[in-house]
């Protein structure tokens, strides 16, 4: 048993101050973990899809003019989205490409049994719009799209408790109810965003539009490329060369090794412990 406890001991050392890892081993890291931030050469994940490689909107059409298979399986571009008639975000009254608004019921219900209070939440208004709009990349080429039916990474301009509810609707719910608020909320996708698409290219009417893709396995997503994110998602965002990645997947490792090298360095003390116990019995 000691000479089991002392290689635990050992191996446990060696892997808390294991410092780096093989390149194959970094990209197999960035193919198969979930990470948030922008599609790269190593595949990625963006609310749950796995996205492929960014390529220019001129290689998308060009991808499309050949037939390639690629247009199959859809395609991820980037680029500014704009348009001379953008909407107008009812709460904020920013220029958008999209917006969705909801006002929500807050309130209290008495149950029953007279001594248990309960929160509930009902919808009272929704509304939610998008226009066509033009992605003009660095290049200045440009693809005409269609966000209906995309999966959306919005800016959230407004969710505020109010007291007020909106004019001309009533506010719904069971008897005896306690008003708390009414919660108002605006998403957008604002005017000139920097975006990232990931969809498929069809003609319409002589327009080439990137929209919604006939195979619903095919990714339709719209992220913000210079959306604001939290330290958490900023931390997760993969890396942009070859060195950051394997700098971020040795990070990544060297924490596995040194929870794994800790346990076994425990399990090896413990091991040389009970058999130095087991000894003074005898």
């Amino acid at each position: 048993m000691i000479v089991i406890g002392i290689l635990f001991l050992l191996h446990g050392l060696m892997g808390m101050y294991r410092r780096s890892v093989s390149e194959e081993r970094a990209l197999n890291t960035y193919q198969n973990k979930p990470y948030k931030g922008l599609p790269i050469i190593f595949g990625d994940t963006v609310m749950g899809v796995t996205l492929g490689k960014i390529i220019t909107i001129a290689e998308a059409i060009k991808a499309y003019r050949q037939g390639d298979k690629k247009d199959k399986e859809g395609v991820v571009v980037e680029g500014i989205g704009q348009t001379e008639t953008p909407l107008k975000a009812p709460y904020s009254g920013r220029e958008v490409l999209y917006y969705h608004t909801q006002v929500i019921h807050e309130y209290e219900v008495q149950e029953d049994s007279g001594d248990q209070v309960t929160i509930r939440q009902r919808v009272l208004n929704e509304e939610e719009s998008q226009i066509r709009f033009t992605l003009s990349d660095e290049f200045k080429e440009t693809l005409t799209v269609d966000l209906r039916g995309a999966a959306q990474n919005t800016i959230t301009t407004l969710d505020q408790l109010r007291k007020k509810a909106p004019e001309g609707i009533q506010p719904l719910g069971d008897t005896p109810v306690i008003t708390k608020g009414y919660r108002y909320i605006e998403k957008i996708i604002p005017h000139r965003a920097n975006l990232q698409i990931a969809g498929e290219i069809f003609e319409q009417e002589n327009t080439l539009v990137l929209a919604k893709p006939t195979k619903e396995v095919t990714p339709f997503v719209v992220k913000i490329k210079n959306k604001v994110t939290s330290e958490k998602e900023k931390q997760a965002e993969p890396p942009k060369s070859k060195k950051e990645m394997l700098e971020k997947a040795e990070e990544i490792y060297r924490k596995d090794y040194w929870n794994v090298g800790v346990a076994e360095v425990i399990s090896g003390v413990l091991m040389i412990v009970l058999h130095l116990i087991f000894l003074d019995i005898k």
